[in-house]
This record gives C-alpha cells, sequence and structure tokens, in this order.
C-alpha cells in the first residue's frame, strides 16, 4: 500500500475514534444533564399530597398538582405517587428522582417515606422547623420541632420572596394557620383555627337534627349579597365561610395596631392553601392570592442545596 494511502487510512482511523470518544462524551453530557435536571418538590398536608417538578437549569417550578388521599393512607397515595412519576418517565436518564418533602404527618410516616427513599434509590430532602435557623428564620416557638413544617416553609418563602417587609401568612388547608414574621426573620408568633371543611363538617358532626345531612359540598366563594342562606347546608356553609373571614381580617387589622402599628405599606399579607382562592375574594383587605406558597419556599430550600430557581411565569 502507498504510503500516502496508509497515512490517509490511518488519519481517517484517528478521526472515527476521536468522533466516538466526542459522541459518547455528548451523549453522556445530555443523559446526565438530562438525569439531574429535575427535582420534585412534594408537601404532604392532612389531605392532599401536593408537588411541582423544579427544573434548575430552566430556572422554573411547574405549577402545582395535587391527589387526594381519600380512602388511602398517605403512605399508599405516597407510592402511588412515585408509581406516576415512573410511569410519566419510565427511562431512569429522564428522571433523577430527588424528593424535597414537607409533610405534617408525624414521625412513623417519616420513617415509612425513608425506607420507601431508600429501597427505591431516591435522593430525599425532608424540610423540618427545626432547619428554620439555617434559613434565619427565628422560630417564636420555645420548642422549634412543635412548629409545622409546613407553617415553616410558607415564612420562609414569604419571607425570601417579600424581602425588607412583615409579611402576615394565612396558609388555608385543612386547619388554617396565620404567622406574622418580620423583615429580619424573627417570627412574632401565629394562631390555629379549624379550616373551611373541617369547621363545617365539627358542626354537622355536634349538632343535633341535622343527620339529614351528612356531608358538606364545598362550593366556590359565595356573593356577599347572598350570606343569608335559604337552607340549612348553604346556611352552615356561609357561617364558617364568613367567620373564617372576619377572624383573618380582624388580625390583618391588629397588625396595624399596637404593639406593631404596622402601615399597609409595610406588611405584605400572603395567602396560601386549598380554600384561599375561595376565601381571597371576600377578605376586603390587600391580600396576595398565592396558593402555592408552600412550593416556592421547598424551591428556595432546593436553591439552597446548590441550584437555582424562579418561579415560572
Amino acid at each position: 500500500m502507498p504510503k500516502e494511502t496508509a497515512g490517509k487510512a490511518t488519519r481517517d482511523k484517528i478521526r472515527a475514534k476521536v468522533q466516538t470518544k466526542v459522541q459518547t462524551k455528548v451523549q453522556t453530557k445530555v443523559q446526565t444533564t438530562v438525569r439531574t435536571n429535575i427535582r420534585v418538590l412534594v408537601d404532604m398536608g392532612n389531605t392532599r399530597l401536593k408537588w411541582s417538578y423544579y427544573e434548575p437549569n430552566r430556572q422554573q417550578i411547574s405549577p402545582m398538582q395535587a391527589i387526594a388521599y381519600a380512602e388511602h393512607t398517605p403512605i399508599q397515595t405516597f407510592r402511588q405517587f412515585l408509581q406516576t412519576l415512573q410511569q410519566n418517565h419510565p427511562s431512569t436518564d429522564q428522571l433523577s428522582l430527588v424528593l424535597v418533602l414537607v409533610h405534617v404527618l408525624g414521625d412513623s410516616t417519616q420513617q415509612a417515606i425513608d425506607q420507601i427513599c431508600k429501597t427505591q434509590n431516591i435522593h430525599l430532602l425532608p424540610v423540618h422547623s427545626t432547619q428554620s435557623i439555617q434559613y434565619n428564620i427565628h422560630l417564636a416557638y420555645q420548642n422549634a420541632a412543635h412548629y409545622g413544617a409546613d407553617r415553616f416553609v410558607g415564612l420562609l418563602a414569604a419571607h425570601h420572596y417579600y424581602p425588607k417587609q412583615w409579611c402576615l401568612v394565612v396558609d388555608c388547608g385543612t386547619a388554617i394557620t396565620v404567622d406574622l414574621i418580620d423583615p429580619q426573620g424573627q417570627h412574632q408568633g401565629g394562631l390555629i383555627l379549624a379550616g373551611l371543611s373541617l369547621c363545617q363538617q365539627r358542626l354537622l358532626d355536634k349538632a343535633q337534627g341535622l343527620s339529614h345531612i351528612r356531608t358538606m359540598t364545598q362550593q366556590t366563594a359565595i356573593p356577599t349579597a347572598n350570606i343569608f342562606a335559604d337552607n340549612t347546608q348553604a346556611g352552615i356553609i356561609n357561617g364558617c365561610l364568613y367567620s373564617t373571614v372576619a377572624t383573618i381580617t380582624s388580625v390583618y387589622d391588629a397588625c396595624l395596631q399596637a404593639p406593631w402599628q404596622l402601615s399597609s405599606d409595610q406588611l405584605v399579607a400572603v395567602i396560601c392553601g386549598g380554600d384561599a382562592a375561595q376565601l381571597h375574594p371576600l377578605l376586603q383587605r390587600p391580600f396576595v392570592l398565592q396558593a402555592d406558597l408552600l412550593m416556592l419556599g421547598l424551591g428556595w430550600v432546593a436553591q439552597q442545596q446548590g441550584t437555582s430557581f424562579k418561579q415560572s411565569s
């Protein structure tokens, strides 16, 4: 074989080998990028599991989704949730399961979640209220472990997204929690009251002569003009709705008085949670409706773990 032909063959062989290496490197990089691009933010409440996809490279959080526990236990629902994720992402190269998780369901649930994640090789980042100092939140509770982790995440989100402001955070779930935090991250304390469904159902359970109404059907927000109902079920719904509205607005007004004496410019009031959209139009105060506030808080936790994030538009 002539020297020129032999040299060309050698060069072609080297070029092919280099191209193969480059192609393999690019494929590996793409697979790694896809595999590490998605995190899952999870909030396990008393009645629903809520989640959002968190994509650090795109710097976005997807719209929040939810599954009601219904007749299932929270752990059964959690397993179903993981199964759904795996079905949506059948290739392991498409989803690296890193769960940033907050829940209010106790130690036994946490132990079960830990075991499930360990078995399925899922990286779990649980968020606890005892981590508050790490995020520059100083809880008013003497024992931080007694403060709900979900409430802590809400405070964290409000404090981060409304810097240099006093924040009143109202989370409307099974229970309604109201908390106040100052611009330095000092929690002023909070209060807890029954959520709309719990308020309505407890009234049914305790009242005599209402056995014909077994369960309440949630309605959309009822206009003020219809405050006086013409049937028992609507009367209970309206009563619980407007008593809750009165409590929330009175707490807001209290923040404008002693000892805080805040102006409306100093105070940002945020309402979140499953019933927030129903209550918000009736408050007649400048509340910001942010139903997915806890997802934003979990996203901030994810950022602190070394990634960047912004809310999707």
